[in-house]
């Protein structure tokens, strides 16, 4: 399997970030400090919101990843504030594992990870171009490639109030061999404001070019800021063929009844 070095991203900074965006006087609740959202702004439109994706560890596959998101108006989330974590002499800060939103996404050529020609948004090329002429710079963007030895690979957005949110998984392959011709993006799915309540999300796009997709079971509607993790991981069902035996499983877990009370119902 090929493999691109990325920066190391661990879990380790999320209680020192968590803390940063939660504590007593929070950045997060005063527009005064940049962080806030103005009049009646949420401290929770601002927390980390968890992601993993979890790869079988040593798989004959390659795995991608591009998690892309908009913030919604009035939410400013820490990664506008990168630069403030670099010290005078030139020594980064940032906390691990907090998603900044500038890489260069995955698989947004016609022939990048997909067989020439049969090719599609959802199955081998990225929404990441009808996305950027939809919400120019305001688009963010994280991809990587998860641990290869099943490890889970943990991402945190800066925010949980989103105007949009997609997240797509590829196993690239731009051969011609039958048996893997296709099978090229196990897993992606969108999601857009409900319109319902203060930033609750409607599923508005799922596909899959696996073959068992029963595993996948996102909601229609989730509340960021109600959630615990989405969580995103895939599982080796047949040794023999490298692409088609991978099977996709996704689910969004929420917070416990006892943790959603704690939430402001101002945020809600």
């Amino acid at each position: 399997m090929m493999v691109r070095t990325f920066c190391v991203k661990t879990t380790r900074a999320l209680a020192v970030t968590a803390a940063l965006l939660t504590s007593s006087g929070s950045l997060a609740t005063s527009a005064t400090y940049g962080f806030g959202g103005g009049a009646g702004a949420c401290s929770f439109w601002n927390m980390l919101l968890p992601i993993t994706i979890q790869q079988p560890n040593d798989e004959p596959a390659e795995y991608q990843f591009n998690v892309m998101w908009v913030a919604d108006d009035g939410v400013t989330g820490i990664d506008e504030y990168y630069d403030f974590f670099t010290t005078p002499y030139g020594q980064d800060g940032w906390p691990a594992g907090v998603a900044v939103g500038t890489d260069t996404p995955f698989c947004i050529g016609d022939t990048e990870c997909v067989t020439p020609g049969i090719g599609y948004v959802g199955g081998g090329i990225s929404a990441y171009k009808t996305l950027l002429q939809e919400f120019g710079d305001k688009l963010k963007v994280e991809s990587g490639q998860p641990w290869g030895d099943g490890r889970l690979y943990w991402i945190y957005l800066p925010v949980r109030k989103l105007k949009m949110l997609r997240i797509e998984v590829f196993n690239p392959y731009q051969g011609g061999v039958g048996v893997h011709k296709g099978f090229v993006e196990p897993i992606s799915f969108e999601y857009r404001p409900s319109g319902n309540g203060k930033s609750q999300l409607k599923k508005v796009d799922q596909k899959s070019t696996a073959k068992n997709q029963s595993f996948i079971s996102l909601p229609d509607l989730f509340d960021p800021v109600k959630t615990s993790d989405i969580q995103v991981w895939f599982q080796r069902t047949d040794k023999a063929l490298a692409l088609q035996g991978i099977t996709p499983k996704a689910h969004i877990d929420p917070l416990t009844a006892e943790q959603q009370k704690r939430i402001p119902a101002g945020c809600l």
